[in-house]
């Protein structure tokens, strides 16, 4: 059954290896070099926040001093952060993070996990880690940032309007909320073993919330024009984190 579990999240996050292709680099000064594909783990992209179209998009944000939190005009009164854990800009895709770990790795299994090591073998740090030693975006950016439970999750879907669009081609869902306020949610893909999967296509962002029926995963928010939806991931792999001031 947990096994199934995993190939049911393998299924929605399908992907194929591809050997020895070739990305060939040309830069303005006509300089131009060759990257092997597989070698490269994440591509980081400095430029305006723009998205394509006749307006530029500042995404409430008043100045390149990132993170902001953005006002969604939300019912509780919850505040987005505009870029992802570990992202200079919003349109970044940040860290990748296994749940309740701090720092990032090279392989993402049960091997790996710190607080696990299998699916009928994890440790308990908590139903809900949000604003503790086990928070990320507590310890990275300090107090009162936290990961969002599933309930601001859920909050954020019911009171905003969600668009696939692109950000400086770069693909992902821009929520906006009753007051004008936006934040853009780059498609960051995920890790599992060694690979980095599906950026461009995915978004996979954690909850603070274990899952009340399986401790050996927890809610995570995905998404995949045309759907937004709150899952359940194993607690292991590695996926983004976007964090809010409660």
């Amino acid at each position: 059954m947990k096994k199934h579990i995993l190939l049911t999240w393998l299924a929605v996050l399908s992907f194929s290896l591809q050997a020895q292709q070739i990305m060939i680099v040309k830069t303005k000064d006509n300089t131009q070099n060759e990257f092997n594909v597989n070698s490269i783990r994440k591509i980081t992209f400095r430029s305006s926040l723009e998205i394509p179209g006749d307006s530029t998009v500042s995404l409430s944000c008043p100045d390149e001093h990132h993170p902001h939190s953005i006002d969604l005009g939300l019912p509780s009164g919850t505040k987005w952060a505009c870029c992802n854990v570990d992202a200079l800009t919003p349109d970044e895709y940040g860290g990748y993070y296994a749940w309740g770990e701090t720092e990032e790795k090279i392989n993402y299994d049960w091997d790996s996990y710190k607080y696990g090591r299998d699916w009928d073998d994890c440790d308990y740090i908590g139903d809900d880690i949000a604003g503790t030693e086990y928070d990320v975006a507590t310890v990275k950016w300090g107090d009162p940032w936290r990961i969002p439970s599933s309930e601001m999750f859920q909050e954020l879907m019911d009171n905003c309007t969600c668009e696939w669009t692109s950000l400086n081609d770069v693909n992902g869902y821009l929520f906006t909320g009753s007051n004008g306020g936006r934040i853009f949610l780059p498609a960051a893909g995920g890790c599992l073993y060694d690979e980095f999967l599906l950026d461009g296509k995915d978004g996979n962002y954690w909850a603070s919330t274990l899952d009340p029926e399986n401790s050996s995963q927890a809610f995570f928010l995905i998404f995949r024009s045309p759907f937004v939806q709150l899952q359940y991931s194993p607690l292991f792999l590695g996926l983004s984190v976007r964090a809010v001031c409660p």
